[in-house]
């Protein structure tokens, strides 16, 4: 609660997933092993995209399906990143993370810095973008990669960017903008499945069964 320091708190971060994406490979494998439900509701592209809900000791993840999948994907494992940590948390709505890559993460904004980086470890892991940071400036990626892995150009961006401002000596850290040409150079976007869509028609079926 009390860490604001960038290297500690992506390694902490980094010591929760990966024991978490070596047993439940998938979002939807994290969800249904949490026992967390989803409601999916049309919202318009202009809306929300997701937020957690808590009553009585009950949580649901509400989610807007008029977002683009990979966003989605995102937006799943962010809230389940509230779900875990945050508990017993008041979380304001709609704050989203300024100065991401500033030398520290002030308490209003460590919540979603760290739901954040919960999902990117989960989309990219930490070796993968640890490899990458290794050999660069050489950029060596498969094409599916993102198609694989469920995730935007942008979050393996920021997954390589972290790993380079740790890593690199003191002001040999490259510019984000160049790190975002060079992925968006030889990675393929990953479009969505039918999966996750079939994972969430499921979830909003047997929430409403619930209710019903």
């Amino acid at each position: 609660d009390n860490e604001d320091d960038i290297a500690w708190l992506l390694g902490a971060v980094q010591r929760v997933v990966d024991p978490l994406l070596r047993r439940y490979e998938t979002v939807e494998a994290l969800y249904r092993a949490a026992a967390l439900p989803v409601l999916p509701i049309r919202a318009g592209y202009e809306s929300f995209d997701s937020f957690l809900m808590r009553a009585e000791g009950k949580s649901l993840v509400c989610i807007n399906l008029d977002k683009p999948t990979v966003r989605i994907h995102f937006s799943l494992l962010h809230e389940m990143a509230h779900y875990l940590f945050h508990a017993n948390a008041d979380l304001p709505i709609d704050v989203l993370p300024k100065l991401l890559y500033d030398d520290t993460v002030n308490a209003e904004v460590r919540p979603e810095y760290i739901a954040n980086k919960f999902a990117q470890f989960f989309l990219v892991p930490f070796e993968d973008a640890e490899n990458i940071v290794l050999r660069w400036p050489r950029f060596d990626l498969p094409s599916d990669y993102l198609s694989r892995h469920r995730t935007s150009s942008q979050v393996l961006t920021n997954a390589i960017y972290d790993l380079l401002r740790i890593k690199s000596k003191s002001g040999a850290t490259p510019q984000y903008v160049e790190v975002k040409a060079a992925v968006e150079a030889v990675a393929n976007e990953y479009g969505g499945d039918s999966d996750l869509q079939v994972f969430l028609e499921q979830e909003g079926r047997a929430l409403r069964a619930r209710l019903v």
